[in-house]
């Protein structure tokens, strides 16, 4: 007979508790990283403006590439963002759909009695005719 997993997917509680039985810690092992990554953004930096000189192999200076660095930087920002939301609640991310209707724009021509009424939407613009008689004073 085949012996039941406790993984249940992530975020459950057996999947804590899997990872607690093998030691490891994914926070500990993020913010190891964001510590790493920030010592080499500070040498990025220092490179760039020459304070750094790093060699390689064969004894030459090694080139500055802002490109590495800008990766260096974003891997930093990747991490930080990951590492806030053990800080702070987490602020839902929800698209407010629910527009109120612009009040409506009536256009009434006395010459033809023709109301056109627009009320901002797309799918709400439209006009009216009136068919009565135009009932002239005279």
């Amino acid at each position: 007979m085949l012996k039941k997993s406790l993984y249940r997917g992530p975020g459950s509680i057996s999947a804590a508790e899997k990872l607690r039985s093998l030691g490891f810690d994914p926070i500990e092992v993020m913010v190891r990283t964001y510590k790493e990554v920030c010592k080499e953004a500070e040498i990025q930096a220092g490179m760039r403006d020459g304070r750094i000189v790093r060699l390689k192999a064969d004894g030459n200076p090694r080139q500055y590439v802002p490109e590495v660095h800008m990766a260096v930087i974003d891997r930093q920002i990747a991490i930080g963002e990951k590492l806030l939301r053990y800080g702070y609640a987490r602020v839902p991310e929800t698209n407010d759909l629910n527009i109120g209707l612009t009040p409506s724009l009536n256009i009434t021509l006395h010459d033809t009695d023709e109301t056109f009424i627009l009320n901002g939407n797309q799918e709400q613009l439209g006009y009216e005719h009136d068919d009565q008689p135009s009932q002239d004073p005279d």
